[in-house]
């Protein structure tokens, strides 16, 4: 049988090994690697959409371009200067539904009759209902508006592809990095 000592030891150690593993459950929703499939799509300001779905997002790109200049009379010298950002289409696909919706009236308003409605559009990776990353484009409006090929010998669905035009960019954070960030400037303000 087991003495008293040797029920506290492993007791403890049972103990220990469960602080571990929670910590180790902790770090592994800190550090895994984001799935990109399951997201959110939603609109705001010109036209009010929350959580569309949406098969595909694509477009999320962001590039610096750069003019190479050469220092005059150095010939193993060049500058890379930067110029303005350029920011790519965000390309929304989904299947096509057969009565037309909020969304599709607003693009068809703004394709076929020049009337404008910009609008934020948010994309958000979610775990379930915890929003884990995200970006919102301001002053967003369609620019492309595209049906799949219809093909008779093909058993496919019909899937609607919008261009959305946009001026800005941001990263939305999650709420866990919000509160970090907070912790750490009040930890910043705090030291000062």
């Amino acid at each position: 049988m087991w003495d008293d000592v040797e029920i506290r030891v492993a007791s403890r150690l049972v103990r220990d090994f469960s602080r571990v593993m929670e910590h180790n459950r902790k770090e592994d929703r800190i550090y895994s690697l984001i799935p990109a499939f399951s997201f959110r799509v939603s609109f705001s300001g010109g036209i009010e959409l929350d959580n569309i779905p949406f098969a595909e997002v694509s477009g999320i790109r962001v590039e610096l371009p750069y003019e190479e200049v050469w220092d005059g009379g150095v010939n193993n010298v060049s500058y890379k200067l930067p110029k303005q950002i350029k920011l790519d289409n965000l390309v929304l696909k989904r299947g096509a539904i057969p009565h037309p919706d909020k969304f599709v009236e607003w693009c068809e308003k703004a394709i076929y009759y020049f009337d404008f409605n910009p609008c934020s559009v948010s994309v958000m990776l979610v775990d379930g209902d915890t929003q884990i990353k995200g970006w919102e484009f301001k002053n967003a409006y369609p620019v492309k508006f595209e049906t799949s090929t219809l093909d008779a010998v093909k058993n496919e669905i019909v899937v609607e592809t919008v261009e959305l035009v946009y001026s800005e960019i941001k990263t939305i954070p999650s709420p866990e990095t919000e509160k970090l960030n907070s912790i750490v400037n009040k930890t910043i303000v705090a030291d000062k």
